[in-house]
C-alpha cells in the first residue's frame, strides 16, 4: 500500500516497494480534461473547480505516483508519472502551509531515495509526525524517520523509530516489521534477525518479498549454529523458497490471463520475479536435493538477467549444464557448456580464467558421456596447454560459484 499515507508496503530484500491501486485505476491527466472513467475523476473535478483545494491536488499527486508503481506502466510513463505526481504533492504541501502530513511523508521518501537529501527528508518526516491528524499519518512519519536513519547507517535511531511504529501499529506495519529485522542484520545480530523475520513471515504469509527474505536468511549459515540446526534451517529454507516459487508461478499465470483478457494482474511484486540473486539462492538451496527445482531456479535467474538487459552469465550456463549432466543428459549439458565457453571467451582475469578451465573440463566430460572421444581429448588438451598441473583425477562435473 502507499507509504505516503502511512500504510505498509513490502520490501524486496533491501528495496522497499509500494503496491499501487488495482490495474484499472487510471490517474487523471494533469493538463488534459478529467477522465470520466478514472477513479481520480472526483479529485480532478474538485481541483478544476477550486485550484486552491490542496487536498484534492495532493490526492491527484499521490494517485499519479501510485500509477507509476503499476506493473503494466512502462518505464517512460513511470518517469513522467513520478515527476508530475511529486510536483503536485510539493504544490499541495506548500498550499497547506506545510501542515499536510501525507504530503510531508511522500516528499520525505522522495528526498531520501531519489535525491539523497537526508537532512531535508528527516525534517519532513518529523513535520509529518508533528502534524499527523490520523494514526496512519503518525505511523507513516515514524517509518519515514526510521528509513532515513536506516539509509544513513544510524542503526540505533532507525531501530528506535521502527520500534515506535511497530508498537503504535500493534505489529501491523510491514515497513516497521522488516525494518527492525534489517537493522538487526546491520548490527550483526543474525539470530535475533532470524527470530524477527520468522514472526514477520508468519504475520505476512502472502507477501512474496517477505517469504523470500526469510528463506534467504534461513539458507545462510550463521555463526553459532550447530550442524543439526543448520540442516534444519536449510530444510525450512527450501520449503519457504518453494512457497515463493508457487507464488511466482501463480503470478505468471495471472499475468498471462490479464494479457489476453485485459484484466488486472496479480499483486505479486514485479521485483520478485526479476530478482536474479533470489533465484540463485533458491537454486543453491536445492543443490543435492532436487535437480529439477535447482535447474528451474537457475533458468529463472538466467531469464531475469536477460530481461534486465544484462549479458548471459557463463557461470549460470555452466551450472545448468552441470545439473543436466547429473541428470544423465549429456547432450543438453554439452549445449550449455558450449554456450558458457562462448560467453566466457572474451573475459579476462584470474578468476575468469579458472571459470573457463572448469567449463572446458565439464565440456570434456559431456563429450565423453556421448562417446565423442576426439572432442573430449581436444577439450582436455586445451586445459593442459594453459594449466599443465591441472589434476586429472577430478572426475566429477563441477559447479561454479555465483
Amino acid at each position: 500500500m502507499d507509504s505516503a499515507t502511512g500504510s505498509s508496503g513490502a520490501s524486496s530484500r533491501q528495496r522497499q516497494r509500494g503496491a499501487g491501486p488495482s490495474s484499472w485505476y487510471v490517474a487523471a491527466s494533469l493538463n488534459g480534461p478529467c477522465n470520466p472513467f478514472a477513479r481520480a475523476n472526483v479529485h480532478c473535478l474538485l481541483f478544476s473547480q477550486d485550484p486552491s483545494n490542496w487536498a484534492a491536488e495532493l490526492l491527484l499527486g499521490l494517485e499519479r505516483v501510485n500509477h507509476a508503481k503499476l506493473p503494466q506502466t512502462s518505464a517512460k510513463e513511470r518517469l513522467v508519472a513520478v515527476r508530475d505526481g511529486l510536483q503536485r504533492v510539493g504544490s499541495a504541501f506548500k498550499n497547506s502551509a506545510q501542515t499536510s502530513a501525507g504530503a510531508a511523508i511522500a516528499l520525505s521518501t522522495t528526498y531520501a531515495t531519489e535525491n539523497g537529501d537526508y537532512e531535508r527528508a528527516l525534517k519532513l518526516a518529523e513535520r509529518a509526525m508533528a502534524f499527523a491528524d490520523t494514526r496512519a499519518h503518525f505511523l507513516g512519519g515514524a517509518n519515514a524517520m526510521a528509513r532515513v536513519h536506516h539509509m544513513r547507517g544510524e542503526a540505533a535511531d532507525a531501530e528506535r523509530f521502527y520500534g515506535l511504529a511497530d508498537n503504535e501499529s500493534k505489529h501491523a506495519s510491514l515497513i516497521a516489521d522488516l525494518g527492525i529485522g534489517q537493522v538487526q542484520l546491520l548490527k550483526g545480530e543474525f539470530l535475533a534477525a532470524k527470530h524477527t523475520f520468522e514472526g514477520v513471515a508468519r504475520r505476512w504469509p502472502n507477501e512474496p518479498e517477505v517469504q523470500a527474505m526469510f528463506a534467504a536468511l534461513l539458507a545462510h549459515a550463521h555463526p553459532g549454529l550447530s550442524d543439526l540446526e543448520r540442516a534444519a534451517d536449510r530444510v525450512r529454507a527450501r520449503a519457504t523458497f518453494d512457497r515463493v516459487q508457487q507464488m511466482i508461478d501463480a503470478d505468471a499465470k495471472s499475468a498471462a490471463i490479464a494479457d489476453t483478457t485485459g484484466g488486472p494482474s496479480s499483486a505479486v511484486s514485479r521485483d520478485v520475479a526479476a530478482d536474479e540473486e533470489l533465484f540463485i539462492e533458491m537454486a543453491q538451496a536445492w543443490h543435492g536435493e532436487s535437480l529439477e527445482r535447482a535447474a528451474k531456479a537457475y533458468k529463472s535467474a538466467a531469464r531475469a538477467r536477460k530481461d534486465a538487459g544484462r549479458p548471459e552469465s557463463p557461470a549460470l550456463l555452466n551450472n545448468l549444464g552441470a545439473l543436466a549432466m547429473l541428470d544423465g543428459d549429456a547432450a543438453t549439458a554439452q549445449g550449455f557448456f558450449e554456450d558458457a565457453l562462448t560467453k566466457a571467451a572474451g573475459l579476462d582475469g584470474a578468476a575468469l580464467s579458472q571459470q573457463k578451465t572448469t567449463i572446458l573440463y565439464n565440456l570434456g566430460r559431456a563429450y565423453e558421456g556421448q562417446g565423442m572421444t576426439e572432442e573430449a581429448d581436444n577439450a582436455y588438451r586445451q586445459i593442459l596447454n594453459v594449466h599443465p598441473e591441472y589434476p586429472e583425477g577430478k572426475l566429477l562435473v563441477r559447479l561454479l560459484p555465483l
